[in-house]
């Protein structure tokens, strides 16, 4: 058997057996011996695996000697032998056989031999020539399964005749001895493949046999599993089928005979133990039986005794509704009883009633207090007494249904009652009332019918007028009176007419007072006419106020363009201020009028108190309030362009001075290196009055003594105010001091030598963009190089040492700077160098200070740096160190 079968068949008995495995654990069955076995099996079928690849080596080498070399020669079609023609060489394994590579490519090809198995059908199986291992494109084939690829018997092409001519053998080795070796190789190819046979055989074998016990098994197994339906009516009949079965069944299942002999030991308790529960439970339902048989008889009786207590309330509280009817009963008839009689049977219809109700909501309470007895729905969850329980709730509930209507009518007719009872009362108020206003009008006819000829005439009539309701009645008002209320009789008006007096007498009144409210109204239109033109002339000389505002602040936004559009550069600073005045006075004096506008329409708005004038001043007003307001955001845009045109002159001045001062440094240590003076002898010639400062004249001559610094007084006037940060009128000896040095900021990174010769200096730090220096000596020209360089001090750490200045061509690595740097967030500066030292000033981040000294330190050696505040009035202090770090606090920024 090959290493290929020998894998397949190892690989499908483990599939196998681990199924069975599988099956057996969840039957619940102990495997552990089953697994030991087939451990061992496993074990020796890989012993089995390791002999035969060693028996296949051996072959291998005993086929020549030179099995790792192999030649190809004959090959009649040319075309083919041109292509397999030649030496190949060992070069890896497919399907357990060596697969040979060609020492030479063809096409761009490899040529190879490989062996390839019947994976995919025994056609396919055999020696194979192609350009790669299982590719569709091949040359010859040989369906020979030796282990090496056979000497002859090759089909060219790969589904034409055999090649005779078509030789394979190792390189240095006979062919002879090749074909031997072959032979053997085939020999025992045959051998292995008979072995597999017999194998095979055993294995179906053992599995028919494994089928038998498994089929056994199974059935012993389903017979066991009908105990799991046993009663005591079928349990005599199950056990002997289960007998039966078992008595058949067992002997077959050969190594699971004792397994399935235990697990129908098992079954049988368990059925007996099922058995003697279902006998159990069928006596504990007989006494549940009897159990709710006694609790219905008892609800029953509860049931009877409960309804007709709640029977007896019910007919109490029909006593009372008709006792409630009874006392009731005179009110219903109209007129019969005087009004206070009427209220104070009321107050006993109402008391009577009240006492009705009273036992009609005890009857209710007790309908709810004793609702599980009235209608027991609780029997109706009984388990054996299901149908009696239901049958006594279906003949309870329309009883007791007939209770509760009853007792709802009851309460109904103790509601209506009253409510009839008190509709009676009042409409024998009401008819008593009209009794009395009759009884009140005769009095009044009878007061003003003077004569007594029971008529009121047109002199009667203005007598009643005047008196009842103190108006002066005019002839033609009471011609109208006497048309719409006479009687048959001209000119006069009787009792029965005598209300329609009054009404008519109630319009006349009217129509006068309406007539007065016109006038008033007329009146008030005309007042209020006058007022509204006074508003209306008020806010039209506001709205021209505002229309020439506005002409004044267009005028302020074109005086922006011109400013912004000025050569800063060119222009002078006294100049450019009285430009920016100019345009700063019309701002102010634009926001001003703004201010007053408001102020007057508020004025306006303000006196128009009138309410049908306030609506229409506020409008109006509002509507040149509005105007106004648009403008003001304008004011204020134009006034922040103007602080960027100031911040853009003072940058560009800011920048132009920087450049002077260190023109002017440079000039200054010129000139005392031609006078050949120290820094000290420098600073004493500046100041003539040794008073530790110099003024701007001073400062001015020193300027302009410098030969080869070309400046007016000007220029030098404006750089010494520049350097005046606190506007004193002179400069100190540290800002002097300061001045006269010169910095320089690394614009490429560079090396921090020890020498100035480039080609002899050793290295001491690499220096990092924007990192400060100061000049220690002035450059001097590396004569090696020809490079320019200068010694300088590193502030961050206080190195020193050489520095190229500029390459020979384009490079720059130093650039001369100022000592600025800007702080990257807010800090505290202090007085002195402690950290815990008084506070000087509260620095905001982005503020830009000027460096006086770095070279200060605290006692635990925390670096500090000495600097002066550039904004006015200037503030020296102290900040944390070092400089231009990428943690520290103080970065370099271009101004």
């Amino acid at each position: 058997m090959s290493m290929y079968d020998m894998q397949q068949y190892a690989a499908a008995m483990q599939q196998q057996q681990q199924a069975y495995l599988q099956a057996y654990s969840a039957a619940g069955y102990d495997i552990s011996a089953y697994q030991a076995a087939l451990q061992q099996q496993q074990q020796q079928m890989l012993a089995q695996q390791q002999q035969q690849q060693q028996a296949q080596q051996q072959q291998q080498q005993g086929a020549g000697g030179g099995g790792n070399v192999l030649q190809v020669t004959g090959c009649a079609n040319e075309t083919v032998g041109n292509i397999v023609r030649g030496v190949y060489n060992l070069s890896s394994q497919n399907h357990e056989r060596p697969v040979y590579c060609r020492t030479e490519q063809v096409n761009n090809m490899d040529v190879l031999i490989y062996f390839w198995d019947e994976r995919d059908g025994p056609s396919f199986c055999g020696w194979w020539f192609g350009p790669k291992v299982g590719g569709d494109q091949v040359w010859a084939y040989n369906p020979s399964r030796a282990g090496t690829p056979p000497p002859s018997g090759w089909q060219v092409p790969y589904d034409g005749p055999i090649d005779h001519s078509f030789a394979v053998t190792p390189q240095g080795a006979s062919a002879e001895g090749y074909e031997a070796a072959i032979k053997r190789q085939e020999e025992e190819r045959i051998r292995q493949e008979q072995q597999r046979a017999l194998e095979e055989q055993q294995r179906k074998q053992e599995e028919a046999r494994l089928r038998i016990e498994q089929h056994a098994a199974t059935t012993a197994r389903t017979a066991l599993r009908e105990l799991m339906n046993v009663t005591p009516e079928n349990a005599t009949t199950l056990w002997q089928q289960v007998q039966t079965v078992l008595q058949t069944e067992l002997p077959k299942c050969g190594s699971m005979a004792g397994q399935i002999q235990q697990e129908a030991q098992q079954a049988m308790e368990q059925a007996q133990q099922q058995v003697e529960a279902v006998k159990a439970q069928r006596i504990r339902d007989a006494e549940r039986k009897a159990e709710e048989t006694q609790i219905l008889e008892q609800t029953k009786s509860q049931n009877q005794v409960q309804m007709g207590e709640f029977a007896v309330l019910v007919e109490k509280t029909e006593a009372a509704g008709a006792k409630l009817k009874e006392i009731a009963a005179p009110l219903d008839k109209p007129g019969g009883m005087s009004v206070p009689d009427s209220e104070a049977l009321l107050k006993m219809v109402a008391s009577t009633a009240t006492e009705c109700i009273s036992v009609a909501q005890e009857a209710l309470a007790f309908a709810l207090q004793r609702r599980q007895l009235l209608e027991p729905t609780s029997v109706l969850s009984m388990q054996f007494m299901s149908a009696e329980a239901k049958q006594l709730v279906d003949e309870v509930r329309p009883e007791l249904l007939k209770l509760e209507k009853r007792l709802s009518e009851c309460l109904q007719l103790a509601v209506t009652t009253h409510l009839a009872a008190k509709t009676n009362v009042v409409k024998a108020g009401k008819r008593e009332k009209a009794t009395r206003t009759m009884e009140a009008r005769t009095a009044l006819f009878k007061k003003y019918d003077a004569n007594g000829d029971g008529f009121l005439d047109a002199s009667e009539i203005a007598v009643y007028a005047k008196g009842e309701y103190k108006y002066e009645l005019s002839s033609a008002q009471i011609d109208r009176i006497l048309a719409a209320a006479s009687s048959g009789t001209a000119g006069k008006v009787d009792k029965e007419h005598f209300a329609e007096i009054k009404l008519v007498l109630g319009v006349i009144r009217e129509e006068a007072a309406a007539a007065e409210r016109i006038r008033i109204a007329e009146e008030k239109r005309k007042v209020l006419e006058e007022k509204k033109a006074g508003y209306v002339a008020q806010i039209s000389k506001l709205a021209e106020s505002i229309t020439a505002f506005e002409a004044s602040v267009a005028k302020v936004i074109e005086s922006i363009p011109p400013l912004q559009q000025t050569d800063f550069a060119s222009v002078t600073p006294s100049d450019f201020k009285g430009k920016v005045s100019a345009v700063e006075e019309n701002i102010e004096g634009s926001k001003k009028e703004s201010e007053t506008l408001r102020a007057s329409l508020k004025d306006i708005t303000v006196s128009a108190t009138e309410p049908e004038l306030t609506p229409f001043v506020q409008l109006e007003c509002r509507k040149l309030e509005l105007k106004v307001e648009m403008l003001i955001p304008r004011l204020g845009q134009i006034q922040m362009v103007l602080e960027n045109v100031k911040m853009n002159y003072a940058r560009v001045q800011r920048r132009e001075l920087d450049i002077l001062r260190s023109k002017v440094a440079r000039a200054l240590k010129a000139r005392a290196a031609a006078e050949k003076w120290s820094k000290e002898e420098l600073l004493k010639s500046l100041d003539k009055d040794e008073d530790g400062s110099v003024s701007a004249s001073d400062f001015t001559a020193a300027c302009q003594a410098c030969t080869d610094l070309e400046i007016t007084t000007e220029s030098a006037e404006q750089l010494f105010k520049h350097l005046d940060y606190d506007s004193e009128g002179k400069l100190s000896a540290e800002t002097l001091e300061t001045l006269t040095k010169t910095y320089y900021r690394v614009a490429a990174e560079s090396i921090l030598t020890a020498e100035l010769s480039v080609a002899e200096a050793g290295g001491i730090r690499r220096l990092e963009i924007s990192e400060l220096l100061e000049e220690l000596e002035p450059p001097a020209t590396d004569e090696a190089s020809g490079l320019k360089r200068v010694k300088a001090i590193a502030l961050r750490d206080g190195s020193t040492g050489w520095v190229t200045i500029a390459g020979n061509e384009t490079a720059i690595f130093l650039e001369e700077t100022l000592p600025f740097v800007t702080l990257v967030a807010p800090w505290q500066l202090t007085k002195e160098v402690g950290a815990m030292s008084e506070l000087a000033k509260d620095l905001p981040a982005g503020e830009v200070v000027e460096i006086l000294d770095y070279t200060a330190k605290e006692e635990n050696g925390q670096s500090r740096i000495r600097v002066r505040t550039t904004t006015t009035p200037s503030v020296i202090g102290y900040l944390p160190g070092p400089v231009c770090d990428p943690a520290s606090l103080l970065r370099y920024m271009m101004r």
